[in-house]
Parts: C-alpha cells; sequence; structure tokens
C-alpha cells in the first residue's frame, strides 16, 4: 500500500523498486553519528589489514533531522526485507483459494451434508417400507402389532426393539 495515495503496490512498482541495485549498495549495518561541525554522518565500520577499525562515511546529511537519518540507515536493511515479504505473502495469497472459491467449496460441502442427511433418512424410510404392514401407536412406537415393536427407551434415550405381548396388546 502506498501510504500517501492508499493505493495497492502494482507488480510494476514492485518491480521498480526491486531493481534499484540493492546488491550493489554498501553492506551494512550503516551507522549514525556527528561531525565536529554537528552534521549528521552516516557510515560503516571498516577493518584495515592490521585490525585496526576506521569509519567509511557514507553521506553527509546537513540539514536532515536525526529521523531522517535514522531512516536512511534503517532503508538498508528494510527494503530488500519487505521486499521478501511482499513476495512470500503473495506467494501465500496466491496459494489461497479465491473468495469465489472459498464460497463454492462451502456450498457444495453444505449440499453434501444435506444430501448425507437425507440419505440416512432415506435408507430408515426404504427400511419402514420394507417392513411390511406396520404402523405407529400414538405413543411413537412403531409396530407390527404381532411379533415385535420399535420403542423409544427413555432411560436408555435411544431406540430398542421389544417383543409384543399379543394378549396385552402392547409392548413388553
Amino acid at each position: 500500500m502506498n501510504t500517501e495515495t492508499c493505493t495497492p503496490l502494482t507488480d510494476e512498482r514492485l518491480t521498480e523498486i526491486r531493481n534499484r541495485r540493492y546488491d550493489e549498495v554498501t553492506p551494512g549495518p550503516w551507522l549514525v553519528s556527528e561531525d565536529q561541525d554537528g552534521r549528521a554522518l552516516v557510515y560503516v565500520e571498516r577493518e584495515t589489514e592490521q585490525g585496526q577499525t576506521y569509519a567509511q562515511v557514507l553521506l553527509v546529511a546537513d540539514w536532515a533531522t536525526e529521523a531522517d537519518v535514522q531512516f536512511v540507515c534503517s532503508a538498508r536493511r528494510s527494503v530488500p526485507e519487505l521486499l521478501a515479504e511482499v513476495k512470500r505473502l503473495r506467494a501465500e495469497l496466491a496459494a489461497r483459494p479465491t473468495r469465489a472459491e472459498a464460497l463454492r467449496e462451502a456450498a457444495s460441502a453444505e449440499q453434501d451434508s444435506l444430501r448425507t442427511d437425507r440419505s440416512r433418512w432415506q435408507t430408515l424410510a426404504d427400511a419402514l417400507n420394507s417392513a411390511g404392514a406396520i404402523g405407529i401407536d400414538l405413543d411413537g412406537t412403531i409396530t407390527d402389532h404381532e411379533t415385535a415393536s420399535v420403542v423409544w427407551d427413555r432411560d436408555a434415550k435411544r431406540w430398542a426393539v421389544a417383543d409384543y405381548d399379543t394378549e396385552a396388546g402392547e409392548s413388553r
């Protein structure tokens, strides 16, 4: 996102930023100091062949604020890191389904679930229909009024088969 216009970075803009030859920029870390006149210096530490450390000045900032200089120094490391992160996130987004694909997949899964639920009930209905002359008593018992019944066992909270008592005319 461009913070001034709030528009997404285009591929062309990212290519333009990548083509700035960061590999040719002086390696960091870039450091900040002041010279004897109070001007901000951006420098890197180097070592001589004899092992002595010295400052190689990259920039002298006459009118820059401390924040300006810190920003310039951090850009050496931050810009390549941010470009890599943009690349990683775009690859991650590309691997994800689009919103439309996700909605289609969710709708399909819901249809499959409804089909599965319906087929379960269809199997039950088919079994009842194939059982022949059966009926449902007022208490919900499924019975043929001759040999057995299917009753709701309130204690077990499940359907159970009960033998039919022909003398009493009820399941037991």
